[in-house]
């Protein structure tokens, strides 16, 4: 887990994250009397697809092994 001097930046990453995913809903809302609901689902699942394609080509990266992972985790 966390080290004592990470762990304050990686709490502040997690609400960061947490607070901005109730973003979405609240834009959903407030368009929803303006657009009909077929255009707002649309818009999601694009949303959606291009989160998928960023977390799948950024997890194409070098990963290293299990054994190289341990002796970080160690350090």
């Amino acid at each position: 887990m966390a080290g004592p001097d990470d762990l304050a930046g990686l709490t502040g990453i997690y609400y960061t994250l947490t607070y901005a995913g109730f973003l979405p809903p609240t834009v959903l809302v407030t368009h929803s009397a303006r657009l009909p609901d077929s255009v707002m689902l649309a818009a999601v699942v694009v949303v959606a697809l291009v989160c998928l394609v960023l977390v799948t080509v950024g997890g194409r990266g070098d990963r290293g092994t299990a054994a190289e992972f341990s002796d970080l985790a160690r350090t």
